[in-house]
């Protein structure tokens, strides 16, 4: 009886406790949030004890603390014996990850573009940079393409993955975020004739804020010179620094450069830097790139130079912004930076800065260039050398000659090429009729010299001191035939370096069929056959006096076939040159040596100059004893 009385206490009991439970259950229990810090009060000097919620992301909270947030009054003046959780590295690495991550990079924004077209080329600008991204010329075309109908020449077409094309920008303020070139929000041709593209964007700042960039672009009609204008202004809330650099990037592959000798012509790629005090700008090859450094303070332009084109920066700082330098870099891969930079000054918040640059991308025609802006002298990016005096005045008679030709519609930069020649050659006419003249008279004297050579045989002071005194004799300058020649020289050089850096050459007919291209060599050899012929009657017709009949021979037969091999490999309107020279010497010879002379009857003048040098010789001698 009394263990069934016991059982049945027991399981009464068990029964109340369950209902209690169920009856007065406490509400449930909220889980703590990652990151939450928790506090409680506890009395002073007293330890306290971490709970198994305490470790959230590291960080170690008091066991049972109330939220850190106070809810009332009450909590708001909690006494000072609270204890609150004291802050351990890992609570800063806590911080940091829960702050905001700093801006790295500009976003991306879609691809724009605008396009417009111009009697001399088709414009393509995207607002990747605010670049130019094509420049199809419709008066060029490709020339290593083997179509029958070879496509348009795309300047600035580079043949690689990379996207960077000339005349974007970069600031160089460390606080803005990293960037190589501005992605603009908006890209509008906001008129037609001139025709003008203007870019808008921001720029953000690592500080917070950004700066506003306007960027116009100006092409008046028919010129390949252009104007870009800045507009910045400052909407951060500190001080910017406006120190931008302007790019010119471009592509070259290290394999096709050529570095040319006497059978090839070297291919030209050079980046230029012109420096105010300069009359020339300094120039790098590819290979060099690497060794250079920034160059010069007060650098004028920067320019990437082709043998006919060019791309070119010229800018016009604001005055208070200083002057400027040029930077150069490369990769093996082939792609060239050049960049010209301000110094830079401060730009307050809310202020604008402005300035603007003369932009150039297009063939070297030296009237362009030079009307492209007078202050700059972007003509000075032809490189005419040490005779570039000379070359000025023979091409703009090229370019006469050209126009002249227009105005009976037979404009022909190879018919021009013969006139100019045809000028040239009148010009230094007195200086080879001397030349020619003194030969003939020293053919005349090959006898009497044959018979010196008879009587004295080896004594070769007895033969050089006769023949001095029949030179006298005969009023006869040796030197009189080969002076002339040396004096027209420099006249052959600069207009070698003329039509070797014509653009107007390039890609220009001369006979339709056979010659397609003067800048190129004449593809069936025909000119230079021709030049070679003509070389051999020259050497035929010249009189070779004091020259053993071996000699004569080589150099008759050697002079000419060298000329030939030679001209296999150089421009045929260089060889047009040097063949229509040559004709024209010959018949000036020919007249010269069939026609008597007027002064045989005149009393013959001593020559000064031989009485000279036998009086050095004789005291030279005398000394000598």
């Amino acid at each position: 009886m009394e263990t069934q009385r016991l059982i049945s206490f027991f399981v009464l009991s068990f029964a109340i406790m369950l209902g209690w439970a169920y009856v007065f259950a406490p509400p449930p229990k909220k889980r703590l949030k990652k990151g939450t810090l928790t506090r409680r009060v506890v009395p002073p000097g007293k330890r306290v004890k971490a709970t198994k919620h305490s470790k959230v992301r590291g960080v170690k909270t008091a066991k049972n603390a109330p939220s850190s947030r106070p809810t009332s009054m009450a909590a708001a003046s909690q006494p000072a014996s609270m204890a609150t959780t004291r802050t351990t590295p890992r609570v800063a690495a806590a911080t940091r990850r829960a702050a905001p991550k700093k801006i790295a990079a500009q976003k991306t924004v879609p691809l724009k573009t605008v396009s417009f077209d111009d009697p001399l080329y088709k414009a393509t600008l995207n607002n990747r940079g605010g670049v130019l991204s094509s420049l199809l010329m419709k008066t060029f075309y490709e020339p290593k393409s083997k179509a029958k109908k070879k496509p348009r020449l795309d300047l600035f077409d580079q043949h690689g993955k990379e996207t960077l094309k000339p005349f974007s920008e970069r600031f160089l303020d460390g606080q803005f975020v990293k960037h190589d070139y501005i992605n603009y929000d908006k890209v509008e041709l906001v008129a037609k004739s001139p025709a003008k593209v203007k870019f808008t964007g921001r720029l953000r700042s690592k500080k917070g804020g950004y700066i506003e960039i306007e960027k116009t672009y100006t092409f008046e009609k028919k010129r390949y010179a252009f104007r870009v204008d800045y507009l910045i202004t400052n909407r951060t809330s500190s001080e910017v620094n406006t120190q931008v650099s302007l790019g010119l990037h471009d592509y070259k592959d290290p394999k096709t450069l050529k570095a040319g000798g006497w059978f090839s012509v070297p291919d030209v790629y050079q980046l230029l830097c012109k420096v105010k005090q300069d009359s020339r700008p300094a120039r790098y090859n590819f290979n060099e790139l690497a060794k250079s450094k920034p160059y010069g303070v007060g650098a004028r332009y920067a320019a990437v130079d082709r043998r006919y084109f060019i791309t070119a920066i010229a800018p016009h700082w604001n005055a208070k912004d200083g002057v400027g330098t040029c930077k150069f870099s490369h990769r093996k891969n082939g792609y060239v930076n050049l960049d010209i930079r301000n110094k830079g000054t401060k730009l307050a918040t809310g202020a604008t800065f402005a300035f603007h640059y003369t932009g150039y991308a297009g063939p070297k025609y030296y009237n362009r260039l030079s009307k492209a802006d007078k202050t700059i002298k972007l003509e000075s990016t032809i490189d005419f050398g040490i005779f570039a005096f000379l070359c000025r005045p023979m091409l703009w008679l090229l370019q006469f000659f050209y126009s002249l030709l227009g105005t009976i519609s037979l404009a022909n930069w190879g018919i021009a090429i013969i006139l100019l020649t045809l000028l040239i050659k009148l010009i230094t006419y007195p200086l080879t009729k001397t030349s020619m003249k003194s030969m003939k008279n020293m053919q005349k004297l090959k006898p009497e010299l044959d018979k010196l050579k008879e009587k004295y045989g080896d004594d070769k002071e007895s033969i050089q001191r006769e023949t001095m005194n029949l030179y006298m004799k005969e009023g006869i300058n040796p030197l009189a035939g080969c002076l002339p020649m040396l004096v027209q020289m420099p006249i052959w050089l600069a207009l070698y370096n003329t039509l070797f850096y014509s653009v107007e050459l390039y890609q220009a007919p001369f006979i339709p069929g056979w010659i397609m291209d003067l800048s190129s060599r004449d593809p069936f050899y025909i000119l230079p056959v021709m030049l070679g012929a003509s070389m051999f009657l020259q050497q035929r017709l010249t009189p070779q006096t004091g020259m053993d009949p071996m000699q004569q021979k080589i150099m008759s037969v050697m002079m000419p076939a060298m000329f030939t091999f030679f001209m296999f490999f150089l421009p045929a309107g260089l060889t047009l040159y040097i063949f229509v020279n040559t004709i024209l010497s010959v018949l000036h010879q020919w007249h010269i040596y069939n026609t008597p002379d007027d002064d045989d009857a005149k009393p013959k003048k001593k020559s000064r100059w031989m009485e000279r040098m036998k009086d050095a010789m004789e005291q030279q001698k005398a000394q000598s004893k």
